[in-house]
């Protein structure tokens, strides 16, 4: 609700504060002036004297027109404009070029070219592939900011490179380049990061100061953390890194007895141990078996691969509980390859947990799947599109 004048208030900050909400509803609501008064209980001039200061930015505009519902004078109705400018998403998870605008609808997107990892060359590539699309695409609307959906670790403030397979040859500081080719803001994260701000926003979670954990399990395990209505990344941004892990009884990586590459090689185990399994028959060639064809069998309900899961089903659970007792975190958000499994494996998970009878917090899947990430990242790229009118406006 925005905040209303009272005696020794920083008026600036006030409106500030006041305008950045009223933004926030418009990326979800069409509203008039008086449906603003009356959702934040501000009086009908308070609410118009924000919204003329709203309008100076042309970032809204009216509404297209409706049948008429009902008799008398019909509301002007504004909404975000669509035309104010572009979004550019860099999605190195999903290996993706987004365009957008800034009612956050995908107006272009391309698949990205480069070989097992990005290097600085491609780097340049992807750069002057974003100037080409926009000078042929989008050369009437300006571009507004980029976020780059990053795979691996970064440092929270200087987005140096710590940890990541995928840019291993890589040595530009990214948001440092794509800042400087393109003169707007650029936010950059781990898709994790994206992913909760992402089910915050439009998934199973709500903005409140619960300790919130994202955590998502497939050819390894990570987490990203949302404490006190923010991002949490510790001092050099590698909190939520689980799979690094050490677990105290065996000295191995958690991921070691739960993600993908744990069922693949217990399953490898036991066949070369002549264990039967309806997988041989599948794939004779046990380096043929694919993620998918130990999903199968296990809906199937091939024994030896059904042992397996759920054995990896209990240990997850187990890791559940340790993060409950940790961060007491009210909701933890299941996503990866992992849930492919089903309910049946979901269900060994959640009585693992609840087999601690202090531990009844949530346990929900993503809402949002695999589209987390790049929802993420427009959202928070139309907030920084957001700050920046603010800003504009402060100095004012």
């Amino acid at each position: 609700m925005p905040t209303k004048n009272t005696t020794g208030q920083n008026q600036a900050l006030v409106r500030e504060t006041n305008i950045r909400l009223i933004l926030n509803q418009f990326k979800s609501h069409d509203m008039s002036t008086s449906d603003v008064a009356n959702f934040f209980h501000l009086s009908n001039s308070g609410a118009k004297k924000i919204i003329d200061e709203i309008l100076q930015t042309d970032i809204l505009v009216s509404a297209p027109e409706s049948p008429q519902k009902r008799k008398g004078r019909r509301p002007n109705t504004l909404t975000l404009n669509s035309d104010y400018g572009i979004l550019v998403i860099i999605d190195f998870f999903s290996n993706e070029l987004l365009c957008c605008d800034i009612c956050g609808k995908t107006l272009y997107m391309q698949k990205m070219h480069y070989l097992y990892e990005v290097n600085n060359a491609d780097i340049v590539s992807i750069s002057e592939n974003i100037k080409k699309i926009l000078a042929d695409r989008f050369s009437e609307k300006r571009l507004l900011s980029i976020a780059i959906v990053f795979v691996g670790k970064i440092h929270p403030d200087s987005c140096d490179i710590y940890m990541s397979h995928l840019f291993s040859r890589c040595t530009l500081n990214l948001k440092d380049y794509f800042s400087k080719e393109f003169s707007v803001p650029v936010t950059i994260k781990n898709n994790l990061h994206f992913a909760i701000i992402a089910e915050q926003e439009f998934g199973c979670l709500i903005h409140s100061n619960a300790p919130y954990c994202y955590l998502n399990v497939g050819a390894g395990i990570t987490s990203a953390f949302l404490i006190n209505d923010r991002l949490y990344m510790g001092a050099t941004g590698l909190a939520g890194e689980l799979g690094f892990n050490i677990s105290l009884d065996a000295k191995l990586p958690y991921s070691d007895y739960v993600d993908f590459r744990a069922i693949d090689n217990k399953l490898l185990q036991a066949l070369s141990e002549g264990t039967p399994s309806m997988i041989s028959k599948r794939c004779p060639d046990p380096k043929d078996i694919h993620y998918r064809d130990i999903v199968d069998c296990f809906l199937l309900g091939d024994p030896l691969i059904n042992e397996i899961v759920m054995n990896a089903a209990y240990n997850l659970g187990i890791i559940l509980k340790n993060l409950i007792e940790l961060m007491d975190f009210d909701t933890i958000i299941l996503s990866g390859n992992i849930l492919d499994f089903g309910e049946k494996y979901f269900d060994k998970v959640l009585e693992t947990v609840r087999s601690f009878n202090y531990t009844q917090h949530k346990i929900v899947k993503s809402q949002l799947g695999n589209s987390a990430a790049q929802l993420g990242a427009i959202e928070l790229a139309r907030s920084i599109v957001f700050d920046t009118i603010i800003n504009e406006r402060k100095s004012n």
